[in-house]
């Protein structure tokens, strides 16, 4: 059914569904779908401004993408400490995926980690904003269009 809860993020917040709840980002952080609203995760936004990306993992990890800072932030399952990382391309706009098998996308283009390697799908003047996993790869889409990826072999 349906359930209207009291608006507790701004209007501007990016907002997904990972494991079938509800999440939110906002400059003040992470927050969680619950019965109330949206609840804080996780300790006070290392971030300024808005991001604009963000992913959260089946164990809880979080990875948000930092366009200002050149940057993706971390938060690893169990943890009360950030982790700031620099992106792999300018201006990352979103993140999805572990870091074991990550994908960053943004003003910089396409880039998919493996660990502590990165390999850059396509050129690197795509501008490109919004990441949707699939099976081995997936699907962004920005300025320069939309175009599917799968990882290197």
């Amino acid at each position: 059914g349906w359930k209207e809860v009291a608006a507790t993020i701004p209007p501007s917040a990016v907002v997904r569904v990972f494991q079938s709840k509800g999440w939110a980002l906002t400059p003040a952080g992470i927050f969680r779908a619950d019965d109330s609203g949206f609840a804080p995760v996780g300790p006070p936004a290392p971030w300024k401004g808005q991001p604009t990306g963000f992913w959260v993992g089946d164990d809880g990890a979080i990875a948000v993408a930092d366009a200002q800072a050149d940057a993706i932030h971390r938060l690893d399952a169990g943890s009360s400490t950030w982790s700031k990382e620099r992106s792999p391309i300018a201006h990352p706009r979103d993140v999805a995926g572990p870091a074991g098998d990550r994908w960053v996308c943004g003003d910089g283009g396409l880039a998919h980690g493996e660990g502590p390697h990165w390999s850059r799908l396509g050129a690197s003047g795509l501008r490109l904003g919004r990441w949707i996993s699939t099976p081995g790869g997936g699907l962004v889409a920005g300025q320069s269009g939309v175009f599917a990826a799968r990882k290197l072999q």
